[in-house]
């Protein structure tokens, strides 16, 4: 977050990503405390931020949209997708979200076996998917439950 020459992010994550760990209302308050008019939660591959994400623009008075990064593959590179509206018809975007959630969570799955099939670390799925906020179980969520 910066408020360089434009007074926007549109861009950041919040613990609803694997990836990051800031409330949504502690993005926006920090947002506003740095002069910035608009932010936006792109979370990966969920939803579940939109509606604090929302009411926390409201808060703050700021200005936001709704949206999401969405993780696929093209050709054999991760890609990933940046999608904004001013509201998503949420059932879709769930809908088509499915399938790489339950993908994600399958990859995820098969790393932890590898892990305690190697006799690396011990972990538990379940586990560290009841400890999270997001739709998923990603990388970052394993290498913060090894190094706990």
């Amino acid at each position: 977050m910066s408020s360089a020459k434009y007074p926007c992010d549109l861009h950041v994550h919040s613990h609803f990503s694997p990836d990051a760990e800031a409330e949504p209302d502690e993005l926006f308050q920090r947002a506003k405390e740095r002069g910035l008019t608009t932010l936006v939660i792109t979370d990966h591959n969920t939803t579940r931020h939109l509606n604090v994400a929302r009411a926390a623009a409201q808060k703050y008075g700021l200005e936001t949209l709704e949206g999401v990064e969405i993780s696929t593959r093209g050709n054999t590179q991760s890609v990933h997708i940046l999608g904004y509206a001013t509201r998503f018809d949420r059932d879709i975007l769930e809908a088509g979200l499915a399938s790489t959630i339950a993908a994600l969570n399958a990859r995820a799955q098969t790393m932890i076996e590898l892990l305690r099939t190697q006799s690396i670390v011990d972990l538990d799925f379940a586990t560290i998917a009841g400890r999270q906020h997001g739709a998923y179980v990603g990388r970052h969520e394993i290498a913060r439950a090894i190094a706990a």
